[in-house]
């Protein structure tokens, strides 16, 4: 923030500065590096790197995969029961809605994770503004390794704490 600040306040200077037609080219030159001094420090994460790379988001998949064919035991069961085909329907609708409610409840449990450790790395690494790399064409440094890290690292320790 006071950054921004030294910023807004160096860009003034120097707008006022050649407003007012001064001479005082050095003045001018100073307030010209400070303002490439502040430059804003930027990283790109790749949000589809970390879906497929990390520890946390495979254990997701897995309870995810687990629920589905849980599903389709029980559907099958079922279809051996005495059960019209409406009923076997209605099984059918109430067993995927489940498996849907865990696949949203899961994709929106791990994008909070997703999010936590990259505000955390940004903070601990100085950078202002996190773009995806997908909407980023090219600049910014790449963090998705070291956020796949922090996620791989907060998953193998809560298992150990399971376990």
């Amino acid at each position: 923030m006071s950054k921004n600040i030294l910023l807004s306040l160096t860009l003034l200077l120097l707008v006022t500065l050649v407003a007012c037609g001064t001479e005082q080219d050095s003045t001018i030159y100073e307030a010209t590096e400070e303002l490439e001094e502040a430059e804003l420090k930027i990283a790109v994460v790749d949000q589809t790197q970390i879906w497929s790379d990390s520890l946390q988001t495979d254990y997701y998949q897995d309870r995810l995969t687990e629920q589905l064919e849980s599903v389709e035991a029980e559907l099958e069961a079922a279809e051996t029961d005495d059960l019209s085909e409406a009923e076997i329907a209605e099984l059918h609708d109430e067993l995927y809605s489940e498996v849907s409610q865990l696949r949203e409840d899961l994709r929106v449990e791990a994008n909070e994770i997703i999010e936590e450790k990259i505000a955390l790395v940004a903070e601990e690494e100085g950078f202002e503004v996190v773009f995806d790399k997908a909407e980023i064409r090219f600049g910014g440094e790449d963090i998705t390794e070291l956020i796949i890290e922090y996620l791989n690292q907060d998953f193998n320790n809560s298992i150990d704490q399971e376990g």
